[in-house]
């Protein structure tokens, strides 16, 4: 049987640790992962009826997916994802978590889209702001982060002010520290970290996230209420 190639960001932590930055390991309780019970109920509620939209319609199963983007998400510098070249339509609305989400199913899923700089300043200056979003996360049934690059960039991503300038938790970053902290995120928060390894390739994931969704939709609308 062929060994599974080792993820990129593992083999960041190997380095580090064989420098002696060992990264903190990460402590959790029963808290951090909430009732399962109660969760699995709720997202059986949500499956039998679909999220409704604003004018309190639900998905439409007869026609493709319609992709939100976050009225937050920058139209200057190219920010925003178009997906014209790929036959998606999209609209412009506010979304509570994450930049892009299916139409009618803002309430089940999100998506996150960051460059590397982003991910950087979102793990070291911004954390606690991001985990409050993270947070919020928690409610959905999926969320996923694209970052716009690979573990290998994150990694070794230097920030670009003056030393000077930098915080002290800017300057005290490490790569294990870094990539440990998207591992944490993943455990307690139940989110995706995805790297992309570029903007189209984060761009399309978006649109075959949001394809599959409302595939799924469809689907739990043609079998009907779950007993």
């Amino acid at each position: 049987m062929s060994k599974r190639p080792a993820k990129p960001w593992l083999a960041a932590l190997r380095l580090d640790k064989a420098a002696g930055l060992t990264p903190p390991i990460p402590t959790f309780t029963a808290a951090d992962f909430g009732d399962r019970a109660a969760r699995r109920k709720e997202l059986a509620e949500r499956r039998a009826a679909p999220e409704p939209k604003a004018d309190g319609s639900v998905v439409d199963p007869t026609k493709g997916p319609v992709i939100i983007c976050d009225t937050r998400e920058q139209e200057k510098h190219n920010s925003v994802y178009d997906f014209s070249d790929l036959g998606i339509a999209t609209v412009r609305a506010k979304l509570d978590v994450g930049d892009y989400a299916l139409l009618g199913a803002e309430g089940r899923m999100s998506l996150e889209r960051k460059t590397i700089a982003d991910a950087h300043s979102s793990l070291i200056g911004g954390r606690s702001r991001f985990e409050a979003e993270l947070e919020r996360s928690k409610a959905l049934e999926f969320f996923a982060i694209l970052i716009e690059g690979t573990a290998a960039e994150l990694a070794a991503y230097e920030h670009p002010l003056a030393a000077e300038k930098l915080t002290d938790a800017q300057r005290a970053a490490r790569p294990a520290q870094v990539l440990g902290t998207l591992l944490s995120w993943e455990l307690r928060y139940g989110v995706h970290v995805i790297f992309g390894a570029s903007r189209d390739r984060c761009r399309r994931r978006v649109v075959r996230y949001c394809e599959s969704f409302h595939r799924m939709i469809q689907e739990e609308r043609e079998a009907g209420p779950r007993p």
